[in-house]
C-alpha cells in the first residue's frame, strides 16, 4: 500500500493522535515520530524508513532503533534494528546517532540528534546544590539555634 494512501487512512484518526484546544498544531506520540508532530513527513506509521530515539531501559545511554525496508508490514518485531548507545560520552552517542541516521534518512537527522540530547540531558544526575532557606525572623532564629544545639 503507498504512503500516500496509507496517510489518507491515518491522518484524521489513530489512536497516538493527540488534539488539543488551543494548539495551533495536532501532536503526535506514536514510536517513531521524533517531531511529536501530526504530520506526513514525520509520521512513524506509515514510512518504510522510520526512526526512533528512546531512552535506555537501563536509565543511561539511547536506544536507537531502525526499520528495516524491505521487512513484511505483518512483523513487528524482526522487522527492527535496534542499537544501544550506552557508555560513551554524550558527544559520541550524538556522533553515532547522527552518523546512522545521517546514512538511514538524512532529513531526520537533526530531530534525532535532539531527541537523544535531551534524553541524556534528562539522565544527568543534577549538579545543582540546593542551600537552606535562609532564617530571617528572632523567632525563627532561636528555633534553628535550639534545634541544632539540641
Amino acid at each position: 500500500m503507498s504512503t500516500d494512501l496509507q496517510w489518507i487512512l491515518l491522518r484524521n484518526y489513530h489512536s497516538k493522535l493527540v488534539k488539543r484546544t488551543g494548539l495551533k498544531k495536532h501532536l503526535s506520540a506514536e514510536k517513531g515520530n521524533l517531531a511529536n508532530t501530526h504530520s506526513f513527513h514525520n509520521n512513524g506509521y506509515i514510512h518504510a524508513k522510520t526512526v526512533d530515539v528512546s531512552p535506555n531501559p537501563s536509565g543511561k545511554g539511547v536506544v536507537l532503533t531502525t526499520r528495516k525496508q524491505k521487512a513484511a508490514p505483518g512483523l513487528v518485531g524482526k522487522a527492527r534494528y535496534v542499537q544501544n548507545l550506552k557508555g560513551a560520552s554524550a558527544r559520541k552517542t550524538n556522533a553515532a546517532v547522527k552518523t546512522t541516521v545521517k546514512n538511514y534518512r538524512p532529513e531526520q537527522a537533526t530531530l534525532a540528534v535532539a531527541r537523544a540530547s535531551g534524553i541524556l540531558r534528562s539522565q544527568k544526575a543534577s549538579s545543582k546544590k540546593t542551600k537552606a532557606p535562609r532564617v530571617r525572623s528572632a523567632k525563627a532564629k532561636k528555633a534553628a539555634a535550639a534545634s541544632t544545639s539540641a
